[in-house]
C-alpha cells in the first residue's frame, strides 16, 4: 500500500486474519483485519476509477462508521490530502470547506444530505463521492515530492474553521506516543464514542487500532442506553471519553456501568474533580486526564492513581517537552504552553490561519492555554488566552458563529458566549440587537442551523437595544455575558 500505517495493516492482515478488529455497533456489522485490509483495496480501487489527479483532495465527512477506516487508507495508499470534518457537519459546512481548500471532492455517508446529488458516485462501505464545487487551487500544498496529508480542521480564535496539515509521521508518532503513556495493549478493545476523525479519536483509537492491531468498537455518539450492552458485546478495556459523558453518567447514577473497564481516560476540557472523586470511590477506577491539542497532538497523560486537591494533567508524554512562555494573562510562576515534539504539526494551511492567539513559532506550537507545572513535572491549566465556549466537550469559537449572524439581514449587531449549563458544561447563548420585532429567536437558530453543525447553534438567542462596549468604543465581551446572565436568571438554565 506504500505507507507505514498500510503496511502495518497488511501485517495484521497476514499474522491474525480472522481477529476481529472493529466492531461497527451502530451499523451491525464486525471486520475481522482481513476484511479491513479488503475493505482498504476496494476503496482504493473505487478511487482510481474515479479518476482523480495523482494526489487529490478530499474533504470526509465521514466519522465513526467502518467505511472511514477504508477511506482513510486508501487516502494513504493514493497520496491523497484528506480533509476530516465532522460526520454531522451539514452541507454548507462541508462545501465551505472544499472550496476553501480547493478540494478534488468530497467523500460522506450515502444517506448524508450532501451525496443526494444526481452526480454522486456509489463508493464501498456505504459511501459517496461527490464532486467539490469550483474553489481556489490548494495552494497550501508544498513543492516536491507528494506524500500523503491529514488536515484537522478546528475552531480557531478567527472568524473561521483553521485547517492543520500534518503528515502521516506525526500521526504515527501520535499513536505510539499515547500508546507507550497509556499502556494501551494489542490485546485491549477500544470503545469509540468519541469521533476517531478528530486528533483525540485517532490517536486514542484509530492508530492503535492501525499500527499495533488494538480492536476498537464504533458508535455514532455517546449512547447512555446502550452502554452496557455494548461493554459486553465488544468485551471493550478502555473507554476515551469528555468531561459531559463522565458527568453525565454521575448525575444519572450510572457510574457502575464502567466499572468492568481498566482505563477511563477524560480530554477535550477540565474535569470537575467532583466527578474524578466520584469514579474513584464509587468503582474504584480513576478518570486519567491527557491533555493535547489538534496541532500537537497528546502532550501530557495522568498515569498516577491517586487524586489530590486539583486535577492534573499528568507529565509530558515521550518526545515531547513543555516550556512555559510568560503572559501577561499570567502570574510569574505560570505562563502559555509551547509544545515541542515529534508529533507536532508543523503549519495550518493558510498563513492566515495563524491569525488568532495561537501559532506555530520556534519549531513548536504556541497554545492559547495557560498553565503551571508542579515540581513533579505535572502539568495543571490555569486558564486560557482564547475564549471558545465548551459545549459537552466540543469547543466552539464565538466568533465562527457570530459571522453566520452578521450576514443575516435583520441582525445589526450579536455577541455570543457560553454560559454555565448545569448537563452540558457550558450553552451557547446569542445576545442579538435586531432591526426589530419581526426578526425572532427562531429565525435566528433557524438560519445558523442551516449553516452550522449543530452543536454550533445558539440554544438560546436573547435581543437587546444596544450591546454594552468598552471606554474604546469596542464591544465589551464581560458586559455582554452579564447582561445576558441577569436576563436568563431564573430562567431555569
Amino acid at each position: 500500500m506504500g505507507s507505514a500505517i498500510c503496511d502495518a495493516l497488511q501485517r495484521l492482515a497476514r499474522d491474525r486474519p480472522r481477529q476481529v478488529a472493529v466492531f461497527g455497533l451502530s451499523e451491525g456489522v464486525v471486520r475481522t483485519f482481513a476484511d479491513l485490509g479488503r475493505d482498504a483495496a476496494d476503496m482504493t480501487a473505487a478511487l482510481d476509477a474515479l479518476s482523480l489527479p495523482a494526489a487529490p483532495c478530499l474533504v470526509s465527512s465521514v466519522s465513526n462508521r467502518t467505511g472511514f477506516i477504508a477511506l482513510f487508507l486508501a487516502g494513504l495508499s493514493r497520496r491523497a490530502s484528506l480533509v476530516l470534518l465532522d460526520g454531522d457537519a451539514n452541507e454548507a459546512e462541508v462545501h465551505a470547506a472544499a472550496v476553501r481548500l480547493g478540494a478534488d471532492g468530497i467523500i460522506a455517508r450515502a444517506d448524508a444530505a450532501v451525496a443526494r446529488n444526481v452526480a454522486a458516485a456509489r463508493l464501498p462501505s456505504g459511501l459517496a463521492y461527490v464532486p467539490a464545487p469550483a474553489g481556489k487551487p490548494p495552494l497550501w500544498r508544498t513543492p516536491g515530492p507528494t506524500e500523503p496529508l491529514i488536515l484537522h480542521l478546528t475552531s480557531g480564535s478567527t472568524d473561521r474553521p483553521k485547517a492543520v496539515v500534518g503528515n502521516e509521521a506525526r500521526l504515527v508518532a501520535d499513536g505510539v506516543h499515547i500508546a507507550e503513556a497509556m499502556g494501551i495493549r494489542p490485546e485491549d478493545v477500544g470503545l469509540a464514542m468519541i469521533p476517531i476523525t478528530h486528533a483525540y479519536g485517532m490517536g486514542n483509537l484509530l492508530l492503535p487500532l492501525l499500527l499495533q492491531g488494538t480492536a476498537i468498537a464504533l458508535r455514532d455518539g455517546f449512547s447512555a442506553g446502550s452502554l452496557a450492552d455494548d461493554i459486553e458485546t465488544c468485551g471493550a478495556t478502555f473507554m476515551p471519553g469528555v468531561p459531559f459523558i463522565y458527568d453525565y453518567l454521575r448525575r444519572h447514577g450510572s457510574g457502575e456501568v464502567l466499572g468492568g473497564l481498566r482505563l477511563l481516560v477524560s480530554a477535550g476540557a477540565p474535569l470537575d474533580i467532583e466527578t474524578l472523586r466520584f469514579f474513584k470511590q464509587s468503582i474504584g477506577v480513576k478518570i486519567h486526564s491527557l491533555y493535547g491539542t489538534t496541532e500537537t497532538g497528546a502532550v501530557t497523560f495522568d498515569d498516577s492513581d491517586d487524586v489530590g486537591a486539583a486535577v492534573s494533567l499528568g507529565r509530558s508524554v515521550p518526545e515531547t517537552t513543555i516550556t512555559l512562555v510568560p503572559s501577561e494573562a499570567a502570574p510569574p510562576n505560570e505562563g502559555r504552553l509551547l509544545v515541542h515534539g515529534t508529533a507536532v504539526a508543523s503549519r495550518y494551511a493558510y498563513k492566515d490561519d495563524g491569525e488568532g492567539t495561537a501559532a506555530f513559532v520556534d519549531g513548536g506550537f504556541l497554545t492559547g492555554d495557560l498553565g503551571r507545572l508542579d515540581s513533579g513535572g505535572r502539568l495543571f491549566l490555569t486558564g486560557r488566552i482564547s475564549r471558545f465556549v465548551n459545549v459537552a466537550g466540543r469547543k466552539v469559537q464565538p466568533e465562527e458563529v457570530e459571522r453566520v449572524l452578521s450576514s443575516l439581514s435583520g441582525v445589526v449587531q450579536s455577541s455570543v458566549i457560553g454560559i454555565p449549563h448545569p448537563t452540558r458544561g457550558q450553552m451557547l447563548v446569542a445576545c442579538v440587537r435586531r432591526r426589530g420585532p419581526w426578526v425572532t429567536a427562531d429565525d435566528v437558530r433557524a438560519a445558523c442551523a442551516a449553516r452550522l453543525t449543530p452543536h454550533k447553534v445558539p440554544r438560546r438567542v436573547v435581543f437587546a437595544d444596544e450591546l454594552p462596549v468598552d471606554a474604546r468604543g469596542k464591544l465589551d465581551r464581560d458586559a455582554v455575558a452579564d447582561m445576558v446572565t441577569r436576563m436568563l436568571d431564573g430562567d431555569g438554565v
